[in-house]
């Protein structure tokens, strides 16, 4: 167990758009069905969240505070992602394998299942420099509703669920 529930995070942060699985089933029906949909479309939310904001979201179910202290660096992160990605793939095995290892001494400890599999991937890192915004107003535009505009319920929703199935647990 932790002895202090409390995570650092950004203080903001890149934002990104998100989309629920269950928009994305519905949303392929209606194009589907719809005699107006051609072309490509954006599936994504009302709601960029920034990196602040999704830590926040899936870490305060298991009971964890998260405390947005570190200011965002643009320039401090595209150096970690150059530095980063230019490490050999032998670096990001290594450190998979100790992650991978701790991982589920952590699981057996705390009688969770092993479905979740962490690791260290230097292309996540892309997230943390610029925002990923869609738009989404192209399918909005025929009538579609989304069930699921705020990332947030849905990320929270996720969370309870993993903990339901032993895959993560409350602290």
């Amino acid at each position: 167990m932790l002895k202090h529930k409390k995570i650092y995070s950004f203080k903001a942060g890149p934002r990104l758009s998100h989309v629920h699985v269950e928009d994305v089933a519905r949303a392929v029906l209606f194009l589907a069905e719809n005699k107006n949909a051609h072309g490509a479309y954006n599936l994504a939310d009302d709601v960029p969240i920034n990196t602040k904001e999704l830590v926040s979201t899936l870490l305060e179910p298991l009971g964890l505070t998260v405390k947005p202290i570190i200011p965002y660096s643009k320039s401090l992160v595209l150096l970690l992602k150059y530095f980063a990605q230019s490490l050999p793939k032998k670096v990001y095995s290594f450190l998979n394998k100790r992650v991978q290892y701790k991982w589920l001494e952590f699981c057996r400890k705390n009688e969770i299942l092993y479905g979740l599999n962490p690791r260290i991937d230097p292309v996540w890192l892309d997230y943390l420099v610029n925002d990923k915004v869609f738009s989404n107003e192209k399918i909005k535009s025929l009538g579609f509703k989304f069930k699921w505009p705020d990332p947030r319920p849905g990320l929270m929703e996720m969370v309870e669920n993993y903990i339901s199935q032993t895959l993560l647990f409350k602290l």
